[in-house]
Order: C-alpha cells, then sequence, then structure tokens
C-alpha cells in the first residue's frame, strides 16, 4: 500500500490500489465477516490487502534488482521506507494510545507496535495467532499487522538481494511463496473442519501472507513467469492433498494478472478518479478507522453513516497526504547520500 515516490508511476496500478482500499473500507464500513454466517470465513478486506502486497512486492523488488549496485543501496532504500512509512504510523499509533488512554482500554500490545509485531496480536484466534488472550491491539489499529508484515520483508530482501545472484534470488521468492501457501493451507484446514467451501481466511502472521509479496516480486524479474507457474501448480496440487477450497487460489491468481496486466502497459482499468483514490491509499488505510469508530459510537443511521464515512475519510486523507506525508518525504534527501548531507 505504500506508493514508492522514487519510481516512475506505472499506468493502472494505482487504480488497483484504489480497488484494493474500497475493498478494505467496504469490509469495514459494513462489517461483512460478521454480517452472514456465510461470510464468516470470506474476508473482502483480506483480498484488498493481499492486492496491496502483490503491488508492493512487484515495486521493492523492481526498485532492489535496479539500485542493488548503486553507491550507498542500502542507505537509500532503508531511508525511504523511513520516511514513506514511520511518520504516519507514529500519528497513528499516537492516536490510538491516546484513545487507548481516555477509553481505559488495555495497553498490552503497545510492545508489539514498537517492534513491528503487531500482527503476532489475535484478530481471529482460530487461524493461530501467537497472542490474543492477555494481549490487546490498540483502539483504530487494527489494520496495521499489515505494516509488519512488509516491514518483516522489507528489512530481509535488501540484505538478500545483495548477498544472492538474481537467479538465486528469484529462486528465493519460489522457497518463500511455497512455505507461505504451505503455512496458510494447513492453518485453512484444520479450521475448516465442517465449513463451508467459500473460505478465504485471513491470518495475520508474516508467514501466512509473505506469499503475496513474493508473487510481487517475481512479477519484477527477467524470466520468471514459469516459477509463477510452477508455484500456482504446487499450490493446486496442495489443495487437492489438504482438501481445502479453491477461492483463494482463484483470486490470488486473479491480482497477478491485474498487477501484470499494468506492468506490460495494458491495465484492465483506466480511471482518473479511482487513480486519485490510489495515491491516497496509505493515508486511507491507517485513519479510516479513527473515523468508523467515531460514527459508530452516534446514533446516526446507516445512509447518514455512509456518506459522512466516505467524505471524512478522504478529506482526512488528502490533508495527510499533501499537508503532512509529502511535506516530510522531501527531507528524506537529507538523509539519502552521504555526500548529499554533507553538501547540504
Amino acid at each position: 500500500m505504500n506508493n514508492d515516490s522514487s519510481a516512475k508511476r506505472i499506468q493502472g496500478l494505482d487504480e488497483l490500489r484504489g480497488i484494493a482500499i474500497i475493498t478494505v473500507l467496504i469490509a469495514h464500513f459494513f462489517h461483512i465477516r460478521t454480517s452472514h454466517p456465510i461470510l464468516e470465513d470470506f474476508h473482502l478486506g483480506g483480498v484488498g490487502v493481499d492486492l496491496f502486497f502483490v503491488i508492493s512486492g512487484y515495486l521493492i523488488v523492481s526498485i532492489l534488482q535496479r539500485t542493488r549496485g548503486q553507491d550507498s543501496f542500502l542507505r537509500t532504500f532503508y531511508v525511504r521506507r523511513i520516511f514513506r512509512i514511520i511518520p504516519l504510523f507514529t500519528v497513528v499509533f499516537m492516536a490510538g494510545l491516546t484513545i487507548a488512554f481516555a477509553t481505559k482500554s488495555s495497553f498490552s500490545g503497545v510492545p508489539f507496535y514498537l517492534t513491528f509485531t503487531q500482527n503476532l496480536l489475535a484478530e481471529t484466534p482460530p487461524y493461530g495467532d501467537l497472542f490474543g488472550e492477555h494481549y490487546e491491539t490498540l483502539p483504530g489499529l487494527a489494520p496495521l499487522w499489515s505494516l509488519a508484515v512488509e516491514e518483516h520483508v522489507y528489512i530481509l530482501l535488501p540484505l538478500l538481494t545483495i548477498a544472492l545472484a538474481p537467479r538465486q534470488f528469484a529462486n528465493l521468492l519460489v522457497a518463500i511463496a511455497v512455505v507461505g501457501i504451505s503455512c496458510k493451507l494447513a492453518v485453512i484446514s484444520q479450521h475448516q473442519q465442517g465449513s463451508h467451501w467459500l473460505t478465504y481466511s485471513n491470518p495475520h502472521e508474516t508467514w501466512f501472507r509473505m506469499q503475496y509479496l513474493a508473487f510481487g516480486g517475481l512479477l519484477s524479474m527477467h524470466n520468471s513467469l514459469w516459477r509463477l507457474l510452477v508455484i500456482f501448480f504446487f499450490w493446486g496440487v496442495a489443495n487437492f492433498a489438504y482438501g481445502t477450497a479453491w477461492l483463494e487460489w482463484i483470486v490470488g491468481l486473479g491480482l497477478i494478472l491485474s498487477v501484470r496486466q499494468c506492468i506490460v502497459g495494458t491495465p484492465l482499468i483506466r480511471n482518473r478518479w479511482l487513480a486519485r483514490i490510489g495515491v491516497l491509499c496509505y493515508g486511507i488505510y491507517l485513519l479510516h478507522l479513527f473515523i468508523l469508530i467515531a460514527l459508530d459510537r452516534t446514533s446516526l443511521s446507516m445512509a447518514l453513516k455512509l456518506p459522512i464515512f466516505v467524505t471524512a475519510t478522504f478529506l482526512v486523507a488528502y490533508i495527510s497526504f499533501h499537508y503532512f506525508e509529502t511535506p516530510v518525504q522531501k527531507l528524506r534527501i537529507h538523509f539519502e547520500s552521504p555526500k548529499r548531507t554533507s553538501s547540504s
């Protein structure tokens, strides 16, 4: 969900981001996961987040492969990630702390946010979250689990890019995808006993979600389409072995094909309004639950809440992007290169 401001914009990717964030908003506003028994295991917001992961994996690996031989390669990469992610994360983290203090909520989850391990906190215990009985997420910060997944990948991939040749790196991405698929199928099959076949589950731990970042990474590498075919063949065979649903396999294939269409220059969707929403997606994703929490504490009807929620969310995200995120990102030039720092 994090746009890279240094990367040349690829037609269609912002539209996909727009679609992804809209699915998250719909899922959270209408409480789709709890609105009907058939939808209990189908997480529409999870589909949107997986699309974010594929796009992010593609962009990050593209940047790493393109810049791996440059001076201050690691410094530049990490500085850009920090300036893109941490400022707004800090703001919403402090907002979560403030609400927790005002509502006398638990602060037990704070160490997890400070170490980007908040995806280990339980939202859906049957899916195997490591912590949950005595630890709670901070108010409004539930979506931040996906930032933890991305941060884990951002920390490791640059180091692996240096250590491995491109072919070895591509094979490593295949291994990451296979492990992620296997872990997720195992927990889905365990939870799915007696459940209906349309299961699209959404475990939060990195080892359940890293395959989507790997998919995107492989899309950015030369001659890796056959590797993706191998992964999906394995995934299909594993579905038979575990006796699990095919919905996630179909969704995953659709996400990859939609991103690839943008890469090859023939995006499926071109729409300026969706693209504008996609540009604001990071702020929308991090800020929208605070607005929803406030609205849920009112007695307004759903018909009134929806336009207020949409308007307020996009307005706050617009202000955040143009008057906070973008100005802060411009400061990164002073930290990216020692030469630039010394001459500034």
